[in-house]
This record gives C-alpha cells, structure tokens and sequence, in this order.
C-alpha cells in the first residue's frame, strides 16, 4: 500500500544516504593510502596495484560464493562480455587515476578529479538519454565544482602530463558510473563487483607484462619492509572495499549523488593534504572555495529532497484510492497478521 511504499522509500533514502556517506570517507582514505605508496615508498606501477586489487575481489567474492555466504552464479565468458563495456572504461579510470596522483598532491589531484559531476552531467543525456538537469541541480553540481577550482588556484603548478591523465581520468569516470547506473537495473552491486573484476583482471595484467611493470614491480617489492607491506596490503584491502561501496552507491542513488559524494569527501582531502605530502599554501582562494563548495553540496541536497517529496504528492494524487486503501490495510497484532485491530 502506499503508506508502507512511502515509508520504504524513506528507508531506502536513508540506506542509501549512509552508503555515499561510507563511500565517501573510504574513497578520501583511499588518496593517502595510494599517495603513499606510489610516492612515499616509491612504488609507482599502477598496472600492478589494480591488477591486485582486482585478483583480491576475485578470491574474496569465490570464497563467498563457494561457502554459500552469497547467492552470486560462477562467471561465464557470455556473462563477462555483456558487462565488458564498462570493465573497459573502468579500468582505464583505475589506471589513469594513480598515474596522474603519482605526478600531483592531493588537493591538486582533488581538484581534478572534482569535475566528475559536470561530466556526468553532460554524458548521462547521452549515455542514460536522460533529460536536461533541473535548473537548481545544474547551479549546485557548478558551485561544487568552480568551489573546488577556487580552492586549489593557490598551488596550481602547472604539469601538462599529470592533468591530461586526470582529465582523461574524469571523462572515464564518468562513462563507467552511468553505465553501472544502467546495469544496476539487472544486477546487484556483489555481481557487478564479481563481473568487473574478472573482466579487468586479464586487460590490466596484460597491460601491466607489456610495459614491463610486473617484472619491476615484483622485483621492487619490499618483501622484509614492514611499513611497505602493511601499507601495500591496504591499498589492495581497501580498493576492494571501495570498488564494492562504489558499486553498491550507484546502485542505491545514482551516477550523479555518488560523484558528489565523492566530490564533498575531497574537500576533506584537500585541508588534509595541506598538511600533508607537501601541503599548500592555505589563502582567500581555499577559504572561497571551501565555502563555495559546501554551499552547492547543501543545495544539492536540498534540491534533491524537495524533488523525492514533490513525487511522494504526485503519486497520493494520481492513487487516491491507495490512500482510502491504507486506512484499511491488514496490521500486525500480537505479532500476527491480521484484519486491522479495533481499539
């Protein structure tokens, strides 16, 4: 009835609030984690790490499904090319990502990979064939991201290498976030996790023997190196977790809310990494565009729940009849099912 549709749908809001909330703190972990690695211990083969990561969900996801712990069906190749496209392009953003975050800092790879929503945006009217964004959606998804420009104007150094990677890593990004969005519709998070993971362990293990990365990164693994390993173990544990909280965010919300979740936790990344890995320097231009960003963060918000209520009323109009129906409708007494109780 459309009293318990209603009050679903408010439990599946607040579900899906807490996951971009997860998400995004374990995403803006995840850029110090790697930074770490790459820069810190010198260990800059990305072909490599995501390869990892990739075989790690591989045996996690098997050992669950063998024990029964999931209702995931074994891969078939027929299965893994349906979901082939958007294997592609995530691997391609997997991989691009780390190689621009190992020639940037933080805030400045933040700043980059900030443009997300506008290239969703853009893409979902191609991808998705959605319509045009609301007007309100459109001047939040700006203030996000021209916030986060403005924030890290102070220490813009300009590397014509790192940004062509991350931009490329933005549009990429993109394209994979709407195509999961379409897929949700058929399958779960685990088995988009399950089909992604089989599909990109093969291209990037190829990828990484071609450039001559496996051989150089097995040879500089700092087996005896206590730090390397605990920290090289949490990029692989915590890249699983997040591909996974990624998958499962799309799924409950959609490619837009999951990037600006994303884009609001790097702002957390960029105080952070004023202090860290280098820092930058902290001015006017940080402050504007953290306020700047959080206020379209906000809006967004707020746009997107006045938009979920006008749907609640619309549906009461169209189903009157629902309405008149709840009044009625069977409750619990005792613990049992049964025809609505009398005082």
């Amino acid at each position: 009835m459309l009293v318990q549709e209603t009050k679903m749908a408010t439990k599946s809001g607040m579900v899906g609030l807490l996951i971009a909330c997860i998400y995004g703190a374990c995403s803006a972990s995840m850029a110090f984690i790697n930074k770490a690695v790459l820069t810190s211990y010198g260990f800059d083969y990305p072909f490599f790490l995501v390869t990892c990561q990739m075989a790690f969900s591989i045996v996690i996801l098997e050992l669950l499904r063998l024990t029964g712990r999931t209702s995931l069906v074994s891969f078939t190749l027929a299965r893994g090319f349906w979901f082939l496209l958007p294997s592609i392009f995530y691997a391609a953003n997997s991989v691009l990502s780390l190689s621009a975050l190992s020639g940037m800092n933080i805030p400045m790879y933040g700043l980059i990979k900030r443009c997300a929503p506008v290239a969703i945006l853009l893409l979902g009217m191609v991808i998705l064939r959605k319509p045009p964004p609301s007007a309100w959606t459109t001047i939040s998804v700006a203030m996000i991201t021209v916030g986060c420009f403005v924030a890290g104007y102070g220490d813009l150094t300009f590397d014509l290498m790192a940004y062509s990677l991350g931009l490329t890593s933005v549009v990429s990004q993109a394209i994979y976030l709407l195509l999961v969005q379409r897929f949700s519709e058929k399958i779960s998070a685990a088995e988009t996790l399950h089909l992604n993971s089989y599909n990109t362990l093969p291209i990037l293990l190829v990828c990484s023997l071609l450039v001559g990365e496996f051989h150089k990164a097995i040879s500089d693994f700092a087996f005896y190196d206590v730090g390397f390993v605990l920290t090289f173990m949490s990029v692989i544990v915590f890249g699983c977790l997040l591909n996974y909280l990624l998958f499962l965010c799309t799924t409950y919300n959609s490619a837009l809310t999951t990037s600006v979740a994303g884009t609001l936790k790097s702002i957390v990344q960029t105080i952070i990494g004023m202090f860290t890995f280098g820092g930058i320097s902290f001015n006017v231009f940080t402050l504007s565009g953290i306020v700047l960003n959080l206020s379209g963060g906000i809006l967004y918000t707020f746009v997107k729940f006045i938009s979920g209520q006008n749907m609640t009323k619309e549906t009461e109009k169209s189903n009157p009849e629902n309405v008149e129906a709840s009044n009625s409708v069977t409750k619990p007494c005792n613990g049992n099912i049964l025809p609505q109780c009398s005082a």
